[in-house]
């Protein structure tokens, strides 16, 4: 029969362990050290009352020693590196967790006589919206845009941000124009034609006509976190301190 007052404790005791533990392999550990210390003790209680047997206390815990470092040594779970010296002391082999490479993510300032613009699109509660700051080679501000598109999608958003870029640099007379989103399917665009909107084919026909020499790439959302401040911004109604942050922070990330 199911003793539910049992496992309302073993939730109790499950809540409590993870509460104090950092990792699933210390978890574990704590787990099995506690169920095996109670699962001696009870043996060590009948051993003693029914077959009068002497109990060693230094056998006890030699045996709970074991069942933690075997059960530890067969967990599924991680660690981390502060558990280290805990597992040890259980002759425990840590379990790190993996990690992927690391990759170091910098905006690359374009080469002379190029501007380069970062483009993001961005969706919040259904509505859309994009923006594009625009540097040269030194990194310096030259201007930006930001924009509420009203209903749409991420994809939308981020077409329609490169059109924006495109119809910026052409009023400013920069020829030569590198566009950087991060938005891979956005970029696609330049290559298959086919997927995009039919509400804005018309106008990416249009952008293609400019007499720009365009390049575009790819580009980690990391770096486009100037944009997406900005975003907020504009959408507080606040275009000029938008402006004034985009080009403190527009500094500090080439540092």
């Amino acid at each position: 029969m199911l003793n539910y007052g049992a496992l309302s404790h073993w939730f109790l005791i499950r809540q409590f362990l993870s509460a104090f533990c950092s990792s699933s392999q210390l978890f574990d550990v704590f787990a099995a050290s506690l169920v095996h210390k109670v699962h001696t003790i009870w043996l060590d209680r009948n051993a003693i009352r029914l077959s009068f047997a002497n109990v060693s206390l230094h056998a006890s815990m030699a045996k709970i020693s074991s069942f933690v470092a075997m059960f530890g040594a067969n967990s599924k779970g991680n660690c981390v590196v502060m558990d280290e010296v805990f597992l040890n002391n259980f002759l425990i082999t840590p379990s790190y967790r993996l990690v992927r490479e690391i990759m170091s993510v910098i905006w690359k300032p374009p080469t002379i006589t190029w501007v380069k613009a970062n483009i993001d699109g961005s969706v919040l509660n259904l509505n859309s919206s994009c923006g594009g700051i625009f540097r040269d080679f030194r990194g310096t501000y030259l201007g930006g845009f930001a924009c509420n598109l009203g209903h749409g999608t991420v994809f939308e958003a981020g077409l329609t941000g490169l059109m924006f870029a495109m119809e910026y640099a052409a009023s400013h007379n920069w020829s030569r124009l590198w566009l950087e989103s991060d938005s891979s399917t956005a970029i696609q665009a330049f290559k298959d034609h086919s997927i995009i909107p039919l509400c804005l084919r018309n106008r990416w026909y249009n952008c293609m006509q400019l007499d720009l020499m365009v390049i575009c790439s790819h580009i980690y959302r990391e770096v486009t976190v100037v944009l997406t401040l900005w975003l907020h911004w504009d959408k507080t109604s606040l275009p000029i301190l938008g402006s004034i942050l985009c080009q403190f922070l527009s500094r500090l990330i080439l540092l």
